[in-house]
């Protein structure tokens, strides 16, 4: 009885949860999803490169849509001349990430703002924290080619796991959706989770504050 209570308690408080977060919802009986409800994600293709040799390229479109979302007006030229020299990245993709983090160029916010940009494993609770909060998420994938692919992470879907006492001990993640870039492949997809983590290698997060 005293863990049907718990339960219970659980369940109400998680109720309430979702009702003032409107970026998590209940799609069926302990099943949730979160992601980025609470505005108008723009997804596009990337302006150059194609599926088979250029990773710097898609790594620019992910970017762009990830501060599009965030209120930031840019382009993947802008992006992608971030690199070396003002060129081509001189390494690999990931370096835009890092370069996005030190400049915050004035035509790109009619506000003054800075771009916070980090790494992470794949794993739930990080993708969780993020699409909770509004914030998409990028995801790297490491292709047969060697190619590395970018992706957004939109939305993930999850169960809850209890405990023997009907404690909330954390989440079971089951889906992705995920936008991918890339000229020929399909704007939106959905993913399961074991199919994302055998393919995945890193998350990376970028969040713009305001002053």
């Amino acid at each position: 009885m005293k863990n049907l209570l718990l339960a219970s308690l659980f369940t109400l408080i998680t109720t309430l949860a979702c009702s003032q977060n409107r970026n998590i919802i209940k799609t069926a009986e302990n099943i949730y999803q979160c992601g980025l409800f609470t505005g108008i994600f723009r997804y596009e293709k990337m302006s150059h490169g194609d599926d088979t040799d250029d990773s710097n390229w898609c790594m620019a479109a992910c970017i762009k849509m990830a501060l599009d979302y965030d209120g930031l007006v840019v382009t993947q030229e802008q992006i992608f001349s971030l690199g070396s020299g003002g060129g081509r990245p001189a390494t690999a993709p990931m370096d835009l990430i890092v370069e996005i983090n030190k400049v915050t160029p004035a035509a790109w916010s009619t506000r003054p703002s800075h771009i916070f940009t980090e790494t992470a494993n794949v794993n739930e609770d990080a993708i969780f924290d993020e699409l909770s909060n509004n914030r998409p998420v990028l995801v790297s994938f490491r292709e047969t080619n060697n190619m590395i692919k970018t992706n957004v992470i939109t939305a993930m879907s999850y169960s809850i796991k209890f405990n023997d006492k009907g404690e909330q001990i954390g989440i079971t993640p089951l889906k992705v959706t995920l936008r991918d870039p890339s000229p020929s492949a399909a704007s939106i997809k959905t993913v399961t989770w074991t199919d994302l983590i055998n393919s995945t290698t890193t998350l990376y997060t970028i969040n713009v504050s305001y002053k």
